[in-house]
């Protein structure tokens, strides 16, 4: 057994109105998008009052009076009102109204403009209509709007159209001035005046975002990126190395599945990756951040046996009924829901074996416990105690262990063990059988969340065997560093194996240095005998037996047979016969 180690420690989609300018964005652009988006003008700033507000953004030229009806929009600014208007602001027009002169960051740049305000008064009028009008620095692609009637003083926010910022300018004017409706305060029939956004408007928006699930390790050649629309053109990869997002491949396709693999050059252990689409010439953004690069396969690792508490009593490896509270054998402390220490493994060319045991003394354990899942009760003084005589491996408990390397993971299990009975090989299962003996890495809930979307693989292999021909190959990767990581390798639904808590419980693990592979076992032998008058093959463990005319094939499989012995039921004068997977 190792000796255990202490760890301390919304696509918006809109129909666009084509306008004459158009936006293109650096990766500095995108900063200064972030940082002045959207922008705010408030018809009443402190101090009240009508005219002019103190920054200059505002000015109804003395039309307005204050009240105190406002938006309650949430993502509205603070103020203690908005303006309303009556009569006299029908004398308004395009030279002299309602002027509004935002500070928007991005020259030439495209804004949607929206307005709210609260109409919950009674008093606002029913059929007013404005002109709008660009005074300076601008482009309109609106002239009036009826968004200030009654009807939409619902405190949302109103679209009235799309401003673009002439070039080199970040001021536009643009007035609201009376068209038509009726203006009346005195007969509660008001216009109010209360809060404008303004949002810019960034092409690669209208572009759903793809996602990176991995693996992404050091230096290899590719990034598979998910999400890709159908009519995506390429898809890219981006990657940052603590300087922002920097493209480092791309790949032109036509009609592309679900999945696109972009080939990538330069992956850095630490790096962060995130991926774009190219749909009718638009890019989606690149987003700031992304799945941590991980130096490659594979990092030391934490293990420890999840065992469930239960009421049944052997055999050892026969399906346990799951009732009970869940222990980690092999650690003492928890960090958030994951073992906080016990056996690690370290890559190696050879298989390691980790053994961990109870013993008969549940007060006086061989190996430490500690319970991270309740069911029932504990009697006094057992809380960290396994108390039944049998358990249930329910999970083999993976732990982040080196807090720099997120992976990916390349990990081969083998040979099972209870005390003297070995109750699982993976040789009852052909190789690429999955769902067998342990589910996917990205089964448990309780621990997804922990993970990259791939690789995610629990298959039979017969790349690797500790003995045998065959052993369980799991693949997986952490999502990042933190030291809460873990793996629930659940046998759920799969065996829910019992082991006797008295006797050892041993795994043999070939967790393998980067760039090494694995030895594959020798392939098994078919033997061939007669027997009454028939062919008679057989052969040792779970393998798919095919058969063909000549010895060159084609071979096919012979239908639901993986096991010997076989007896040949061909009536062709010769057959040939071998062994796969």
């Amino acid at each position: 057994m190792n000796t255990p180690n202490l760890r301390t420690n919304a696509i918006r989609t809109s129909s666009l109105i084509k306008l004459c300018a158009v936006v293109v964005l650096s990766a500095a652009g995108a900063a200064t998008m972030m940082a002045e988006n959207p922008v705010y003008v408030t018809a009443r700033p402190s101090p009240s009052g009508s005219g002019p507000n103190p920054d200059g953004t505002y000015n109804d030229n003395g039309f307005g009076n204050d009240t105190s009806a406002k938006s309650t929009a949430p993502d509205a600014p603070p103020r203690s009102g908005s303006q309303y208007f009556g009569v006299g602001f029908t004398a308004s027009t395009p030279d002299f109204g309602v002027t509004i002169t935002p500070v928007l960051g991005t020259p030439g740049g495209i804004y949607q403009v929206f307005h709210t305000y609260s109409s919950a008064a009674g008093n606002v009028s029913a059929d007013v209509v404005l002109g709008v009008t660009n005074v300076a620095g601008c482009t309109l692609s609106f002239t009036s709007s009826d968004k200030f009637q009654a009807a939409f003083g619902d405190s949302s926010w109103q679209s009235l159209g799309y401003v673009t910022n002439n070039a080199g300018n970040t001021t536009p004017a643009i007035t609201f001035y009376y068209q038509s409706g009726t203006v009346d305060a005195g007969a509660d029939l008001r216009l109010e005046i209360d809060c404008f956004r303004f949002n810019l408007l960034t092409p690669c928006l209208t572009v759903a975002v793809p996602s990176v699930v991995g693996p992404l390790g050091a230096s290899v050649p590719k990034v598979t990126v998910a999400g890709v629309a159908t009519n995506a053109a390429s898809v890219a990869a981006y990657q940052d190395k603590g300087s922002g997002m920097v493209k480092i491949g791309q790949l032109a396709v036509t009609n592309p599945a679900t999945s696109v693999v972009v080939p990538v050059t330069g992956l850095v252990k630490g790096a962060r990756v995130s991926a774009t689409q190219t749909v009718l010439g638009t890019e989606s953004c690149v987003q700031a951040t992304g799945p941590m690069v991980g130096g490659g396969a594979n990092p030391r690792m934490r293990v420890a046996f999840s065992i469930r508490e239960t009421p049944d009593s052997g055999p050892v490896g026969a399906v346990g009924t799951r009732t009970g509270d869940i222990h980690f054998l092999g650690a003492s402390t928890l960090i958030g829901g994951a073992p906080g220490d016990g056996p690690v493994l370290y890559p190696s060319n050879t298989w390691q074996t980790v053994t961990l045991q109870r013993g008969p003394d549940y007060l006086n354990p061989t190996n430490s416990s500690i319970k991270w899942n309740s069911a029932t009760g504990d009697p006094a003084g057992t809380v960290n105690d396994i108390i039944t005589p049998w358990g249930i491996l329910e999970a083999i408990a993976i732990a982040i262990d080196d807090l720099t390397d997120t992976g990916p993971y390349d990990l081969y299990i083998d040979n099972l063990q209870n005390g003297s009975t070995v109750f699982q090989t993976f040789e009852g299962a052909v190789a690429g059988t999955t769902g067998y003996g342990f589910q996917s890495p990205l089964f448990s809930g309780s621990t997804s969340g922990y993970l990259l979307g791939a690789p995610n693989q629990a298959t039979v292999s017969n790349d690797a065997a500790d003995t045998g021909t065959k052993s369980l190959h799991v693949q997986f990767q952490w999502n990042g560093t933190n030291d809460t990581q873990w793996l629930r390798l659940t046998t759920f639904s799969l065996g829910d194996p019992m082991v006797n808590l008295d006797d050892p419980i041993s795994i043999r693990f070939l967790l393998l240095p980067p760039g090494s592979t694995p030895t594959p076992p020798a392939p098994p032998t078919l033997s061939v005998a007669k027997e009454a008058g028939q062919v008679v093959l057989n052969w040792t463990g779970a393998h798919n037996l095919q058969t063909a005319t000549v010895v060159s094939g084609p071979y096919t499989n012979v239908t639901s047979v993986i096991v010997g012995p076989y007896t040949n039921s061909f009536v062709e004068p010769l057959r040939f016969f071998r062994l796969v997977n």
